[in-house]
């Protein structure tokens, strides 16, 4: 009994993978039960068949064909029963959802065995109708039928299963708070209130004075209450998103006026799944790393840049003293800013108070010169990668931050980040670079130049004609991870790791300049769904950027994803850091501020009148 009872209670949690969303619960267990976003699409029609026959041969073999027959619908009706109330409260199912569920069906698929008992291949229904016979045999008195059954140990077994479920949904009902079968009735509600408003009698002047306010408020409620309701019955994040923009194009404005606040602000809001989101503790990350191609050339490298490579260090240091221009901004927007090392050439010695520490995941010298070699194993970027998925994890369990900025440090990314947009893309490398960290204010041709000649070696090292023939038929996720390989670098790869941890818990990411988006492009070829979270603060100057945010914008096209608007900021930003995402901050503010306290354009005519 308990191996057909562990066997066909499991049968519930592949079916409701398959058939109902999977809602992140973002509690205290959201990592543990994360695997199981991933997993939901694992789970195919296939898998459910299979598992679904499995446990029938498991219940044939203990209790024959027709008593398993029942048990497996017995399952099935359940589950989606469950799957329904599941969508109802939650919007879907997750993971303790999913446990409950296995659980409840474990306890009922007991119970059905010791109904027909065990080693015997009873037949199920003809049992039932047996007891439905006797139940309705109108000749015998009630009280010897009731006497009779009695007798029989599966019947006495139904009794005390009913007594007992009576007896806790009464304690169950009177202790605690009560069910909350509500949203249809505050739809109706809402809707009734308005009807009753629009067909009361004609007011007194004085009445309509005195119940203005009221009513205006009534009205901009039962829009809000509406809204909340599709919110909550949306299944998606496309939808959510809809429903805050329907919402938006109600309120006191032109349509369409506020440009990019709005999409932010209805991005935002889609995450937090209401149309009063919050923006607490933003929090920005800096990961600094070096580059073996930033090297000289007498130490193998390519003397990309305009600085030397030690120049990375002596940021560090100046952010850690609070003198660097992402530690400035940071101050003046009441962001917390921690600086992590994944691959500074030296020692960063860190400490309790430091700004900036070094990852247990650090490359000790960097990555290596991707023009004669990978910059990387693979073993090395997915301990990068999981560095920056740590420091998300840390930040949210710290600060319970619901807003993440990424900012990067390392002489040389620039032409990395121009080579792996190249490779992703496949666009021209004279579309991608730009001048990078440079020594006047306008760009030397020179420099632009030269890394036009560096990309295209490193290009020309890793991907000859017959390879890049070939990575046409990787998926994107295989192309993502071939190029951090190839080209680097350790500190984009652990911004890759970031925004997709970031995603994962539905925080909104402020993306910084050129560098930045590259990291991004590269976590939407991993996981498409990863651009719902991004918010684009500033154009860079590097010219590589646009091409990396068409293709982010085509992914998401392409999966049904909201499309992320045009980058907000257009003032010849360039310094990295972080620091155009840090000026973004109160944008985001203002745009969820809009969202929450904006009036409704009958509550703006009314004050005029």
């Amino acid at each position: 009994a308990l191996i057909v009872a562990h066997t066909l209670s499991r049968l519930t949690a592949p079916y409701l993978l398959k058939t109902r969303t999977y809602v992140d619960e973002q509690g205290p267990k959201s990592q543990f039960y994360g695997f199981l976003i991933r997993a939901k699409y694992l789970v195919s029609w296939h898998r459910v068949i299979f598992s679904t026959l499995t446990s029938f041969t498991v219940a044939y073999v203990a209790y024959g064909r027709n008593t398993a027959v029942w048990m497996v619908l017995a399952v099935f009706a359940f589950s989606h029963a469950a799957g329904g109330y599941g969508e109802y409260f939650l919007g879907g199912v997750m993971g303790d959802y999913l446990g409950a569920t296995i659980c409840l069906m474990e306890f009922l698929v007991l119970l059905l065995c010791l109904l027909v008992k065990e080693n015997t291949h009873l037949d199920l229904s003809r049992w039932i109708m047996g007891v439905y016979e006797q139940l309705f045999v109108i000749q015998q008195d009630v009280h010897s039928i009731m006497m009779e059954m009695m007798k029989d140990e599966r019947v006495l077994t139904l009794v005390k299963f009913i007594i007992v479920s009576v007896i806790t949904y009464t304690w169950r009902s009177n202790v605690g708070f009560k069910d909350m079968f509500i949203r249809e009735n505050v739809n109706e509600k809402a809707e009734n209130d308005v009807d009753d408003d629009d067909n009361n009698d004609i007011p007194t002047p004085k009445e309509e004075d005195d119940d203005n306010n009221t009513k205006q408020s009534k009205e901009d409620n039962s829009d809000r209450i509406k809204a909340e309701n599709l919110m909550k019955k949306a299944s998606s994040f496309q939808e959510r998103y809809d429903v805050v923009r329907n919402y938006l194009d109600a309120l006191a404005k032109p349509v369409g006026s506020l440009g990019t606040l709005e999409d932010w602000a209805a991005r935002v809001a889609a995450l937090q799944r209401t149309t009063r989101p919050t923006i607490t503790n933003p929090s920005c990350l800096i990961f600094a790393a070096d580059h073996g191609c930033a090297a000289s050339i007498e130490d193998d490298g390519e003397g990309c840049s305009s600085y030397p490579q030690s120049v990375t260090r002596c940021v560090l240091h100046g952010l850690d003293n609070g003198l660097g221009g992402a530690s400035v901004l940071a101050a003046c927007n009441n962001v917390s800013l921690d600086v992590v090392d994944v691959g500074v050439c030296g020692t960063t010695k860190g400490g309790d108070d430091a700004v900036v520490i070094a990852s247990t995941h650090k490359l000790p010298n960097g990555t290596r010169n991707m023009c004669t070699t990978n910059a990387m194993t693979r073993i090395e970027v997915d301990q990068c990668i999981l560095a920056g998925r740590t420091q998300v994890q840390q930040q949210k369990s710290k600060l319970n931050c619901n807003l993440m900025l990424f900012g990067e440090v390392g002489i040389g990314n620039t032409t990395t980040s121009s080579a792996l947009i190249a490779a992703l893309t496949l666009a021209s490398v004279e579309s991608v670079c730009g001048g990078g960290a440079t020594l006047s204010r306008d760009a030397d041709q020179t420099v632009v130049n030269k890394k036009i000649q560096i990309v295209n070696k490193a290009l020309r090292t890793h991907y000859d004609i017959t390879t890049t023939t070939n990575s046409k038929n990787k998926n994107n996720h295989d192309k993502a991870m071939d190029a951090l390989v190839k080209l680097g670098g350790a500190e984009i790869a652990a911004m890759v790791g970031a925004m997709l941890e970031a995603s994962k818990h539905d925080i909104p990411i402020l993306v910084d300049g050129f560098i930045v988006t590259t990291a991004a492009l590269i976590a939407v070829h991993i996981s498409p769904d990863a651009s719902r979270v991004m918010l684009f603060s500033s154009k860079s100057s590097e010219q590589g950027q646009a091409v990396a945010i068409d293709a982010i914008r085509t992914i998401a096209r392409e999966h049904d994803i909201p499309v992320p608007v045009l980058p907000a900021l257009s003032m010849g930003l360039r310094m990295g850091e972080g620091t155009a995402a840090l000026l973004a901050v109160p944008l985001v503010k203002g745009a969820v501020k809009v969202l929450c306290d904006l009036g409704s354009l009958q509550e703006v005519l009314q004050c005029g009148n």
